[in-house]
């Protein structure tokens, strides 16, 4: 229920009544001063406040890149691979998919680990197990990896 910031907003036009906005990759907000404003503004309203950035650092407005400073953060790191084999068999099991360890290592054994890789490897799959009527077994994911219908 926040309200999505996309930067070209009148801060003064804001409902003082929002309970949280959220702010994405701020260092792509052409003005500083609005990012100054709006940290401002919640602040003063109580506004739970969320901003995303990949560079904290470079501001050219200090009063900015003081509040910056003195804002919690958390540092979003990509997952590990023993996390994306979890995230692989839920994708798996989404789509009510039974596979075995043997079939998870076979994939990170031949493709990217990551999870932009999961998401654009589980549909295809997923779809080629439907349209073939079989499971999802290694020889299924051969196939599938070694086709060239598929942009992975």
């Amino acid at each position: 229920g926040a309200y999505i910031i996309k930067g070209g907003e009148d801060i003064h036009a804001l409902d003082p009544a929002i309970t949280a906005i959220v702010c994405e990759t701020i260092e792509l907000i052409p003005s500083e001063k609005f990012l100054f404003h709006l940290i401002n503004f919640c602040n003063d309203h109580a506004v739970y406040l969320l901003m995303t950035t990949n560079n904290l650092q470079g501001f050219k407005l200090l009063d900015l890149q003081s509040r910056i400073n003195a804002t919690y953060k958390v540092a979003i790191r990509p997952p590990d691979e023993n996390l994306l084999r979890v995230i692989l068999l839920k994708h798996f099991s989404d789509r009510q998919l039974k596979v075995n360890e043997e079939i998870i290592d076979f994939i990170f054994a031949r493709t990217a680990r990551s999870y932009s890789f999961i998401k654009k490897f589980i549909d295809p799959i997923d779809k080629l197990s439907l349209t073939k009527k079989r499971k999802v077994t290694i020889p299924l994911i051969k196939e599938f990896l070694n086709s060239a219908e598929h942009d992975l």
